[in-house]
């Protein structure tokens, strides 16, 4: 019993600098991501790798905040493989319908939501869960809180129904976390998680839905820049050319 507390003791510290590292790393790396994005002279390599950096420091730390120290090492190895499936299905097409509902389908069973959806501005580009066939990919947004996401790029959570935008005596999904996916200052659209109750609703599911909102956005930004770069690029033989 005394080896056993002395070697969680042991391990506070280890973690603890692990968890600050990786804290610094997200805060580094956000920020060269952010100069990057608001500088006139922008580099592609630096964002390239600030974006992997962040991606991969932000997912180890979201699964140390989430789980007992006993258990923290053997599952930042399914995080690093869910953030690796994730970014391998947005590939180098970026976020669209085929890679959205990919998505929704590998977040769906690493969290307490029955369903997971995203959208762009307008749409449903994935959904996965509750009433999944009701929710297919193209539908309109029909919820009031969504709408009211895109429009000031705040997160949500939202506690009933009536708040998500149901009409009252809906059956099934009653609480919702709704985050913004934003490239710049633009809201481009959300990453939803819905939940059976209320209650369901932690610390470690906002933590969830933030850090997979912020990876998803940082995605969108660097497929963004790199079509701008291979834009110009273009449009710079082309003047040569003629």
């Amino acid at each position: 019993m005394n080896v056993d507390m002395e070697d969680n003791r042991a391990r506070l510290p280890r973690y603890f600098t692990l968890e600050m590292l990786m804290s610094v790393m997200v805060a580094l790396s956000g920020l060269v991501l952010i100069w990057n994005l608001v500088s006139p002279v922008v580099s592609v390599l630096a964002l390239f790798i600030a974006g992997m950096v962040f991606t991969l420091s932000i997912t180890v730390l979201i699964r140390l905040l989430m789980d007992p120290d006993s258990v923290r090492a053997r599952q930042s190895s399914n995080v690093l493989q869910l953030a690796s499936q994730t970014l391998e299905a947005m590939g180098e097409e970026g976020l669209d319908s085929k890679s959205a509902q990919r998505i929704c389908s590998l977040l769906l069973p690493s969290t307490a939501a029955i369903a997971v959806a995203i959208t762009d501005d307008r749409f449903i580009l994935g959904y996965a869960g509750y009433e999944e066939s009701h929710n297919l990919s193209g539908s309109v947004i029909r919820t009031h809180a969504t709408y009211s996401t895109l429009s000031d790029g705040k997160t949500r959570v939202l506690f009933t129904p009536e708040e998500i935008g149901f009409p009252k005596g809906t059956h099934g999904i009653n609480a919702a976390i709704i985050v913004p996916l934003t490239v710049g200052k633009d809201v481009k659209g959300t990453l939803k998680f819905y939940y059976r109750r209320a209650g369901h609703i932690s610390e470690t599911q906002k933590s969830i839905a933030t850090g997979f909102g912020q990876l998803l956005s940082t995605q969108m930004a660097a497929s963004a820049l790199e079509e701008q770069t291979a834009l110009a690029t273009k449009m710079e033989l082309k003047m040569l050319q003629s």
